[in-house]
């Protein structure tokens, strides 16, 4: 009866992603030198999502010269909640964008599972929280399952908690069952 007991939550809306891929975009682009400041290209929801996010320079060598002064270096969200080391992946030729960017997420900088467990676990004992990681990157796209040791605080959590205050400020929970387990073991 695990999969009974299972909960699907989503907590943060692609506005919101969009506005926080942004915002470490910008941050990025100021490292670079004046003559060859950025384009910002972001992606398709689904790569957005992952955290991914596209760089559009004036020349291949101010695109080559970008990816080695980025790579590795460590940057921090204007707001100070994202913060980690930045991954720079040379685009294809065919691709709009010279380079790919993003930031590693250490899971300890995540505020999201203290926030589950915050408001999760009034409603009944919390077996298990899996956020969904992006595997290039360690990325919170905002989605988690919860599992709870009984299959009635399952139901009750999408009950009353379902379009409450997500700890990103503007966006509310979505909160449904999940049959299958959700893939927590």
């Amino acid at each position: 009866r695990a999969a009974d007991s299972c909960v699907y939550v989503c907590y943060i809306d692609i506005a919101t992603m969009r506005h926080r891929v942004v915002d470490l975009a910008q941050r990025v682009r100021e490292l670079l030198p004046e003559d060859s400041r950025s384009q910002i290209e972001l992606p398709p929801a689904p790569r957005l999502r992952t955290g991914w996010w596209g760089l559009r320079l004036p020349t291949d060598v101010q695109a080559v010269e970008a990816q080695s002064v980025l790579q590795s270096q460590d940057v921090t969200s204007s707001c100070g909640t994202l913060q980690g080391e930045l991954l720079v992946e040379r685009a294809d030729e065919d691709e709009r964008v010279d380079i790919w960017c993003s930031v590693r997420i250490p899971a300890e900088h995540d505020p999201a599972v203290d926030f589950i467990h915050r408001v999760f676990g009034p409603i009944g004992p919390v077996d298990a929280v899996h956020i969904l990681r992006d595997k290039s990157n360690g990325w919170d796209p905002g989605q988690a399952f919860v599992r709870y040791a009984d299959p009635a605080d399952a139901t009750r959590a999408v009950l009353q908690l379902d379009g409450t205050p997500s700890h990103v400020r503007g966006v509310d929970l979505w909160v449904s069952g999940r049959s299958g387990g959700g893939g927590i073991a």
